[in-house]
C-alpha cells in the first residue's frame, strides 16, 4: 500500500495514536490530499448538478480551507510562542489540515438528505455537530502533542483567539451602550 494512503487511513482509524507516533513528521502530501478530499466532499454538499460547477466549487473550497488553516496555524503558533513554546507553524498547518479528515464522513449525510430519506436527514445535524466537536478535539490534541504541553494549555492556546475576539466584541458593545446612554441624556 502507498505510504501516503496508509498514513491517511491510519489517521482516519486511529487519529490520536497517529499524531503521537508521527509528531516529528510534516505531512505535506497528506495535507494536500486531505484538503482536496474535504473540498470535494464540501462541494458535493452544495448539490451542484454539473461537473464544471463541482470542480469550481471544489477549487474554491480548497483555497478557502487552506487560507483558513494558514490563518489558524499562524495565530495559534503566535499564541504558543507568546507562552514561550517552540515555533511549529508549518508543521501545525499541515497537521490542522489532517484534522479535517472526519468531515469526509458528512458526504453520506448529504446524499441521504438529498434523497429525502427522513431518518438520516433528521440525524444530519447531530452528525455534523459530533464531527465538528471531534475536529476541535483533534486540533487541541494536535496542539498538545506538537508543542509537548498539557491538555489544558493546549486548549488555552486553541481557545485564546476565540476568547480574545469575544472580549473585543464585548468591549465594543459596551462602548456602544455607554456612548448611546451618554448621548441620550
Amino acid at each position: 500500500m502507498n505510504k501516503q494512503v496508509y498514513f491517511i487511513y491510519r489517521y482516519l482509524t486511529h487519529p490520536f495514536q497517529t499524531i503521537l507516533e508521527y509528531d516529528d513528521y510534516r505531512p505535506k502530501r497528506e495535507f494536500f490530499s486531505v484538503v482536496a478530499l474535504v473540498s470535494i466532499a464540501e462541494a458535493t454538499q452544495l448539490n451542484v448538478y454539473n461537473i464544471r460547477g463541482l470542480i469550481l466549487f471544489s477549487l474554491l473550497f480548497f483555497v478557502f480551507i487552506s487560507f483558513f488553516l494558514f490563518i489558524q496555524s499562524v495565530v495559534t503558533d503566535f499564541i504558543a510562542q507568546w507562552l514561550k513554546l517552540q515555533p511549529q507553524s508549518l508543521k501545525l498547518f499541515y497537521w490542522f489540515g489532517l484534522t479535517l479528515l472526519p468531515n469526509v464522513l458528512l458526504v453520506p449525510k448529504g446524499v441521504f438528505s438529498f434523497l429525502g430519506i427522513g431518518f438520516f436527514s433528521g440525524l444530519s445535524g447531530f452528525l455534523a455537530l459530533f464531527i465538528t466537536a471531534f475536529v476541535i478535539v483533534l486540533q487541541v490534541f494536535t496542539i498538545k502533542t506538537l508543542y509537548k504541553t498539557s491538555t489544558s494549555k493546549g486548549a488555552l492556546i486553541y481557545l485564546a483567539p476565540v476568547l480574545s475576539l469575544c472580549f473585543l466584541v464585548f468591549v465594543c458593545v459596551m462602548m456602544g451602550v455607554l456612548i448611546a446612554v451618554f448621548f441620550l441624556r
